[in-house]
């Protein structure tokens, strides 16, 4: 299991060289779409060592409706504050139609067909959370971008 500030030997880090932010995105618009940037690294990361490794990226148009994803994060469930280990835990997928209807009441929402909702069923994110992976059979559908807290 991962360890938050523990050095084992597997860690690799490298500086950011650049990162565009998706072209659409508005930090004011309700909802926050197309809330993703890239990063360029100024080196590569090794895959061949332990702990590091690479995922699929989901093609776009598939809906995840009814399936269970993982989310996975260092401060999940902890109130907001960031624990030792990396925690996960398995959420369903929403449709966005049942998910504008939970979020109707909380101002400022806005349920977009970019956003994949997951069910809390007494879990979620915290805001450390935030660019965490949702993943499904083993492929990146999504990355956390606001959830209510």
């Amino acid at each position: 299991m991962l360890r938050m500030r523990v050095r084992d030997g597997t860690e690799q880090s490298s500086p950011v060289s650049s990162f565009i932010k998706h072209p659409k995105y508005n930090a004011d618009a309700a909802g926050y779409p197309n809330d993703i940037a890239v990063l360029r690294l100024q080196t590569s990361m090794d895959t061949s060592r332990p702990a590091v490794g690479t995922i699929s990226l989901a093609s776009g148009g598939k809906d995840y409706a009814g399936q269970t994803a993982t989310i996975s994060g260092w401060g999940l469930s902890a109130g907001g504050s960031t624990l030792n280990y990396l925690q996960k835990a398995n959420m369903t997928v929403l449709t966005n139609s049942d998910c504008s209807s939970r979020w109707s009441g909380i101002s400022g929402t806005s349920i977009n067909d970019g956003h994949i909702c997951i069910d809390a069923s007494g879990r979620s994110a915290c805001s450390a959370d935030g660019g965490g992976p949702l993943v499904y059979n083993g492929t990146l559908v999504g990355i956390m971008s606001w959830n209510n807290f």
